[in-house]
């Protein structure tokens, strides 16, 4: 695993390998030396993320070694409060509405379903993008049952790695966002994926996106803004926070809080240049005949 090189890379500078082998195979010493790690990481501004990884490796790699991590997540915790984790823009509803009439009417259909399916299942983009027809379970596919209910299933998700099911799926109940997502790919077969280019293609073609409803780039809205556009959407509308959490997929309320606490309250598109305002509004005017096919 990469984090684990780069720990291993970094050790090799002060002792041979032999040490390092001998060094990493007892825990209060491998310990010590994630903890020097660490502190070289906050040094050079590099990400937190990767001390989190690692302590998280070597938890399952050598579980009697966790008694002995107390010091390295100590250190952790004094770095998140020096540097406050910066949570991704979620992506306001309008917004999203916008993008999706541009990417539309440019004749990237499968674009649109592809951030339609996001959004509305609040789902990870990386996992949508790895979606074949298959994964679908459209109203035509259910025959007798709701006609406005969807189901998009996920092998091999992100999750997995936490405790959850290896095949996980999302389930999509708004009846005008079915029949979209119906029109866009229940002609597909059923091998064939939803997005056919890469997730590099996606984001060329989101920051195009953007860029066409002249929305700054130092507003921050990547795809992952997806997710938690369709998170904080569902919060306002005063969901249950149990069923909130089965929707994403998620283990435990916390991860859930890093989503709402602050960007529950977080209005984006108001702080939004008028230009970009008047486009936005624009394009959303013409998304409610967008998805009834109008």
């Amino acid at each position: 695993m990469r984090v684990w090189k780069s720990f291993k890379d970094w050790s090799l500078r002060f002792m041979s390998p032999e040490d390092f082998d001998a060094l990493s195979n007892f825990g209060p010493t491998l310990c010590m030396m994630v903890e020097s790690f660490g502190r070289s990481l906050f040094q050079k501004g590099d990400s937190i993320y990767v001390l989190r990884q690692l302590i998280t490796l070597i938890q399952r790699w050598k579980p009697e070694f966790r008694s002995n991590l107390g010091r390295a997540w100590q250190l952790v915790s004094r770095w998140e409060t020096l540097e406050p984790s910066n949570h991704r823009h979620p992506l306001p509803p309008a917004v999203f509405q916008a993008m999706v009439v541009v990417s539309y009417f440019w004749g990237w259909h499968r674009f649109a379903g592809i951030m339609v399916l996001t959004y509305e299942s609040i789902s990870r983009p990386g996992e949508m993008l790895r979606a074949t027809r298959s994964d679908l379970l459209l109203p035509e596919d259910l025959l007798v049952e709701d006609p406005g209910t969807m189901f998009v299933r996920f092998r091999n998700p992100k999750g997995r790695k936490r405790g959850l099911q290896r095949v996980q799926h999302s389930k999509i109940t708004d009846g005008r966002s079915t029949r979209f997502i119906s029109r866009i790919f229940g002609h597909l077969p059923s091998w064939a994926l939803l997005y056919p280019g890469s997730a590099a293609s996606f984001r060329r073609r989101w920051d195009k996106v953007l860029q066409a409803l002249a929305i700054p780039v130092s507003v921050g809205l990547t795809p992952a803004s997806m997710r938690g556009g369709g998170a904080v959407r569902a919060y306002r509308a005063n969901e249950d926070i149990t069923n909130l959490l089965w929707r994403m997929r998620l283990k435990n309320l916390e991860t859930l809080q890093h989503y709402l606490q602050e960007a529950g309250a977080i209005s984006l598109f108001s702080n939004l240049p008028s230009k970009s305002k008047a486009r936005v509004q624009a394009a959303t005017s013409l998304y409610s005949s967008l998805l009834d096919g109008i």
